[in-house]
């Protein structure tokens, strides 16, 4: 059990893959995620990381540290 980022196609439902992608789980703290015209997917996790997801497959292809988030209150 866990969280992931899965790529689906939309037209057929297909996996085409996943990748772990730690959350706090909770609908209060859940990351965002947010597309790009340049096919990126970027995203935070609960560790302060900033990712980089090729959005055909769902793997991470750059990440960078920006400070640990407060999951109490949301605070980096």
């Amino acid at each position: 059990m866990g969280t992931f980022i899965s790529a689906i196609d939309y037209k057929t439902g297909r996996l085409f893959g996943s990748t772990n992608f730690r959350s706090t789980g909770g609908n209060r703290s859940a990351p965002g995620l947010m597309t790009t015209a340049g096919k990126l997917l970027f995203g935070g996790d609960v560790s302060g990381n900033f990712v980089a997801f090729d959005p055909a497959n769902g793997n991470p292809i750059w990440h960078t540290q920006i400070g640990q988030v407060d999951e109490r209150t949301g605070d980096v």
